[in-house]
């Protein structure tokens, strides 16, 4: 396809729709589809354009696309759109098909004179995707239409068919045009281009690709209507967080009070953004588990001996110790326990002995006969906070109906995802569907160079008109707080609780930074990951593992000088690895 992605100013979703469709048709390896194709000199239009442009072997077609609603009557054709907006022209599709096809060729012959365009076959085709098309009458021919019945097919049976139809109608023998020449058709094509694709039409394109569920995903959301309990595991980008919020919802639908947990406040905020869009019949009560465990003391007859307790307790026991204790005597003192339903986010970050007591007090069933659905990254992520217990883990398991896994990565480009496998080297790799820009190092050999380098890829960033707010700086540990004034200087502020519902709009006017912990869960089209300076222990394999896998799209790392080394040994190794013959 030229252009690789389709413009954003397209607004017509037949249009785009086709475009994945032409795209994915299978034997098109010949093929080039140029969409969106300018005629500066149309036979009678001052500026006529094309709406897809197919240069095959077997010759050059031209495709007029009508979505929504068509009709005709007594010669004047009316095109109603998904929003019932009605248009009224006298030239049919089939009219200004042939019309931009016998301008296309004229063009075409007037620049090649030296006979490579003798014989070629020129044809046109109309689009009808949203509705069956029977009514050709003498404008055109059936075998020229492509409508809904089609769609159950590959597209390159409706091309085979058109193909077919017009060589039945040339008088000559047609000739079947080289490799060579389709390469100089094409080339000179290419030069009447009128939407040539910003860097941010790719990120919003290949956004929307990413956004599709996969089976694995539908599986997962048809296994929560049949077993009370799950474990869902998956690496990062397999779209955990998206399912775990669409199983609130659900339940939530059915009039069930559900508890979503996770740990991260802002991942926290960016889960309610979501849920709060819809009113439920039933409830879904999004915390953090801490704030959770501070409600059920606060509203307690406990409040005022836990915080004389707390004194003189340092804030990882507070936290790991006292929180869940006093949040398990407090939750005994309840009525009844609140939740019909306990789904818990990035539960790598969670699940210890003493966290699930107090949850299962809260659960109606309690943990053992309770319904829950956990989702976790028991892997690669449990490092970050260091805060999995394999034994709870393995006891949830005991109690679990069913353990989906979820494999494919949903979240990232297929070059993010190879530097994923590089430098972080995950225990699970995943399988990235969606093509994007190459990953961007930049070195350096001083942390007070580190600054410098962020304004260097944002000037790239700049360059190509990407909104602040689809970019987010992410750093290992909280920078200090001389370079979190130079970061404020440069425009980047610190990501709040409020903002993180509007990352990746245009909503958000200056772009945000994040230590990596407090990003988990959260992603954004583009990040610069500042400061890696080891790719080897076992604590930087986790942090560079989640940093690495929070951007989308475009990725920039800002990594120390010796890591060079090791890391260029790893590309070697996976290019040998890649290239080696399969049994």
């Amino acid at each position: 396809m030229i252009p690789p992605t389709i413009h954003s100013a397209v607004k017509s979703p037949a249009e785009r729709r086709l475009f994945r469709v032409i795209e994915e048709a299978p034997n098109s390896e010949n093929w080039t589809c140029l969409h969106s194709l300018g005629l500066a000199r149309h036979e009678y239009k001052r500026r006529g354009e094309i709406d897809y442009c197919l240069v095959t072997p077997n010759g050059i077609f031209v495709l007029e696309v009508k979505g929504g609603r068509v009709s005709r009557t007594k010669g004047r054709w009316a095109f109603i759109d998904r929003y019932g907006n009605k248009f009224i022209k006298s030239e049919g599709p089939f009219d200004q098909a042939s019309s931009a096809m016998f301008s296309l060729e004229k063009e075409i012959k007037n620049h090649f004179t030296d006979g490579m365009i003798d014989r070629v076959t020129f044809g046109y085709g109309v689009l009808f995707p949203d509705i069956e098309f029977n009514d050709v009458g003498t404008e055109g021919a059936q075998e020229q239409v492509f409508d809904r019945r089609d769609r159950r097919f590959p597209f390159s049976d409706y091309i085979h068919r058109l193909i077919k139809f017009t060589h039945t109608r040339q008088s000559t023998q047609p000739k079947k045009l080289s490799k060579t020449e389709l390469d100089k058709l094409v080339k000179y094509l290419r030069g009447d281009f009128d939407l040539v694709p910003l860097i941010s039409t790719m990120l919003e394109d290949a956004r929307s690709k990413l956004a599709e569920l996969t089976a694995e995903q539908m599986y997962v959301l048809d296994a929560v209507q049949d077993y009370n309990r799950l474990i869902i595991d998956g690496p990062a980008g397999s779209g955990k967080t998206l399912l775990a919020i669409e199983v609130a919802r659900r339940a939530a639908r059915l009039g069930q009070h559900v508890a979503f947990l996770c740990y991260n406040r802002q991942l926290a905020s960016m889960v309610k953004a979501h849920l709060d869009t819809e009113p439920f019949v039933g409830s879904v009560d999004v915390r953090t588990l801490n704030s959770l465990f501070y409600e059920l003391v606060d509203q307690s007859s406990l409040k005022e001996e836990f915080e004389q307790t707390k004194i003189n307790i340092d804030e990882e026991a507070l936290y790991q110790a006292l929180y869940p204790e006093y949040a398990t005597l407090a939750a005994m003192e309840l009525v009844a326990p609140p939740f019909d339903v306990l789904v818990i986010d990035e539960a790598q970050d969670i699940l210890t002995n003493s966290n699930l007591r107090a949850l299962s007090e809260t659960l109606k069933g309690g943990i053992e006969n309770g319904r829950w659905h956990i989702f976790l990254d028991a892997n690669d992520q449990a490092c970050v906070y260091g805060r999995l217990d394999s034994g709870s883990l393995e006891e949830l398991r005991k109690l679990a109906q069913r353990e989906p896994l979820l494999t494919f990565n949903c979240r990232n480009t297929k070059p993010i995802g190879a530097q994923i496998n590089i430098v972080a080297e995950p225990t699970h790799r995943t399988a990235c569907r969606v093509s994007g820009p190459p990953v961007e190092y930049l070195t350096y050999n001083s942390e007070k160079r580190i600054l410098g380098k962020i304004e260097q890829a944002l000037n790239s960033i700049r360059a190509e008109r990407i909104n602040p707010g689809f970019v987010s700086i992410l750093f290992p540990e909280t920078p200090s707080i001389e370079d979190q004034k130079g970061l404020k200087r440069m425009g980047i502020e610190r990501l709040g609780e409020e903002e993180v519902p509007i990352l990746g709009t245009t909503a958000l006017e200056h772009y945000t930074w994040s230590p990596i912990s407090g990003f988990k869960g959260l992603e954004n089209d583009v990040i610069i990951l500042a400061g890696i300076r080891d790719i080897e222990s076992d604590w930087w394999r986790s942090i560079n593992y989640v940093g690495f896998s929070r951007a989308r799209v475009r990725l920039y790392v800002i990594i120390h000088e010796s890591c060079t080394a090791e890391r260029e040994k790893r590309l070697a190794a996976e290019l040998k690895r890649t290239l080696a013959p399969r049994d």
